[in-house]
């Protein structure tokens, strides 16, 4: 191999473009490479194993494996796309995930419905807390003033 390469390296080094350059180019590597400088494609075919294919395996052996790959993605089952379902959630709220797919299997029209009604109770509980802090707002800051 390595007296072959050598040798075609020799032939390269005394044409016009060889005397041009010290170095082999790196286009002119794959041409000197396959052997089909200058343009001679018979070694190039040589290489090239010679086998005889069978369209119509190839084309089984193709379909086999595409259908195998879907029955693998689609698990067996027509790829049926699922019907989407309306949530009745108030423009001001969050839904979590756990309130769409509870793990406990409830009514779902009456928990969905509750969710506006949440708003009302709410509201009270939001008034109760505010008077628990009014009730001990001034107390407990002046004590805490008064240490520093």
């Amino acid at each position: 191999m390595k007296v072959a390469w050598r040798k075609t390296l020799t032939e390269w080094k005394g044409t016009p473009e060889g005397f041009k350059n010290n170095v082999l180019p790196k286009q002119a590597f794959p041409l000197l490479k396959r052997g089909i400088y200058p343009y001679d494609i018979e070694p190039l075919f040589k290489r090239i194993p010679r086998r005889e294919t069978h369209q119509e395996a190839v084309n089984a052996a193709f379909f086999d494996i595409l259908e195998a790959t879907k029955t693998a993605y689609t698990n067996g089952t027509r790829n049926q796309q699922q019907k989407r379902k309306k949530l009745n959630v108030c423009g001001d709220k969050s839904i979590a995930h756990e309130e769409i797919f509870p793990k406990t299997q409830t009514s779902k029209p009456s928990r969905m419905q509750g969710r506006c009604d949440e708003e009302e109770s709410s509201e009270a509980s939001d008034e109760d807390n505010n008077l628990i802090l009014q009730d001990s707002s001034n107390d407990d800051f002046d004590t805490f003033k008064g240490k520093n």
